[in-house]
């Protein structure tokens, strides 16, 4: 029987999944556009990108650890709200500035607020949900996906007829939503410790981190620098612009929002460390495949393979940092997000610098290799993370067919409306599929544009509708659920 305490819970983590929607969309577009506005807009060098790019990183680095320590000893949602809020005003800065000086403040700004909003919403995810298969991390990525695919779909629509200001304008209210949202939970959130309450030692627990920090560092490092490398090469090399970047990586950010609500299942068969090994010899196959040049179609295809795997990978490591975390489990977040970020502040100046005097081939092989290398210490490193992880009693679980069928139910109303839709579109000389068979493509680039993402999200809804008919969801009995996001 459902309870008061019970419904208030569901709704509290719903609105935190919400908020993260609302929040990770404009960082997520932030992220995708400052290497294009400072280029194109501000004309900056690539190294001058890469240097723009490393500063956001940076400033959420220096912050990582105040925003673990807050978590812990404070409100953790609180601190979230704060982190959307600040990233809401860096937003807002980039609307209304236009050198390159006012982009450096406002891209430390916005690092700022990223690690507390991160910190405080991932923190608070794991004492939710505890090492339950990575399924709370699962959801969550999953939400911080779909609000990032719903932000590219906005700001493609507005930056043509609008602008740049326009889009981070728009970003900065989406940010604020988050905010509110994250507000009205923090009443009825539960409290770390108090200030006066010392917090135990935890310095075993940072040693058996250490040689998995490594491994995360390094390749946040490849793995950003190679996705820097991959816009830039598709705006100099293919002339490219956003749209028709949009139209390569689209297809795996959809994998990358789609995977993480099914990763539990592939990591109950594969396991977690067999997942993230996946994970980065997929990312060596993406970098060394760029390293040759080819069309940019193929690179959209090993995109999607390698943002599939890191959909997988990353519900597996937040979990496994955050198992047995107790009271630590902010600090323990802001340790692993603390070493990505060192990564991707090395790895976007590095790469940029190294892209610029020795070009393509060279910065790709060199990349493929260091994954491999990397791919190849992970067993350690985990071995030394987790030595004694529990496992769960398969029996503990049943099967959910409703769950089954009402995803199928959900799929046949896509279709309608994806037939529909399509119908429209060709009337409107906006239909990619009709043109395929001859007809006139003379209408409006940006309605073409989220048609063609639109194909990209019914292939992907197929599919998933198809795997959960096949292998349908568990979920746990009565007696061993627990409340969170999972």
């Amino acid at each position: 029987m459902t309870t008061s305490a019970d419904r208030q819970r569901s709704s509290r983590a719903e609105r935190v999944l919400y908020s993260t929607a609302f929040a990770s969309g404009p960082m997520e577009v932030l992220e995708f556009l400052l290497p294009l506005y400072s280029g194109a807009v501000l004309g900056a060098s690539p190294a001058e990108v890469g240097a723009l790019v490393a500063v956001c990183s940076i400033a959420a680095l220096v912050t990582r650890p105040v925003s673990g320590a807050l978590a812990d000893r404070t409100d953790k949602l609180a601190v979230a709200a704060l982190g959307a809020l600040l990233h809401a005003g860096a937003l807002l800065g980039f609307a209304l500035s236009g050198g390159l000086l006012p982009a450096f403040a406002m891209a430390a700004l916005s690092g700022v607020g990223g690690a507390f909003f991160w910190v405080g919403v991932r923190s608070w995810t794991g004492a939710q949900s505890g090492s339950d298969d990575a399924r709370g991390f699962g959801r969550l990525l999953s939400f911080e996906g779909t609000g990032a695919l719903v932000a590219y779909v906005l700001c493609f629509v507005a930056l043509e007829d609008l602008g740049y200001p326009a889009v981070f304008a728009l970003g900065a209210g989406s940010a604020l939503v988050a905010a509110v949202l994250l507000g009205s939970t923090v009443r009825g959130a539960d409290r770390g410790a108090s200030a006066d309450e010392p917090l135990p030692e935890d310095r075993t627990a940072v040693r058996t981190l250490l040689p998995f920090l490594g491994v995360c560092g390094v390749t946040a490092a490849l793995e950003a620098g190679m996705a820097l490398v991959l816009i830039m090469h598709l705006q100099l090399e293919h002339h490219y612009g956003p749209y028709q970047i949009a139209s390569v990586l689209a297809p795996g950010f959809i994998a990358f929002i789609a995977v993480p609500s099914v990763a539990h299942h592939v990591l109950a068969r594969l396991g977690g460390r067999t997942a993230v090994v996946l994970s980065l010899l997929a990312s060596a196959l993406v970098t060394a495949v760029l390293a040759t040049s080819p069309e940019p179609w193929v690179l959209g295809l090993v995109w999607i393979l390698s943002a599939g795997a890191l959909g997988i990978a990353l519900p597996a490591e937040q979990a496994a940092v955050a198992g047995g975390a107790g009271a630590r489990v902010g600090r323990r977040i802001s340790y692993y997000e603390s070493a990505q970020l060192a990564g991707v502040a090395v790895g976007t100046g590095a790469v940029g610098v190294l892209y610029e005097r020795a070009g393509i081939a060279l910065t790709g092989a060199a990349a493929a290799v260091a994954l491999a290398l990397s791919a190849a210490a992970v067993p350690l490193a985990w071995r030394a993370l987790t030595p004694t992880a529990p496992t769960e009693d398969p029996a503990s679980r049943t099967v959910d067919r409703a769950h089954s069928r009402t995803r199928r139910r959900e799929w046949y109303w896509h279709t309608g409306a994806f037939v529909a839709g399509h119908v429209v579109l060709w009337l409107l000389g906006s239909s990619s599929l009709a043109a395929e068979f001859g007809a006139p493509l003379d209408g409006p680039e940006w309605l073409t544009a989220v048609g063609r993402i639109w194909v990209v999200v019914y292939l992907v809804d197929t599919v998933g509708a198809l795997f959960r008919t096949l292998f349908p969801r568990t979920v746990k009995t009565p007696d061993d659920s627990r409340d969170g996001t999972g």
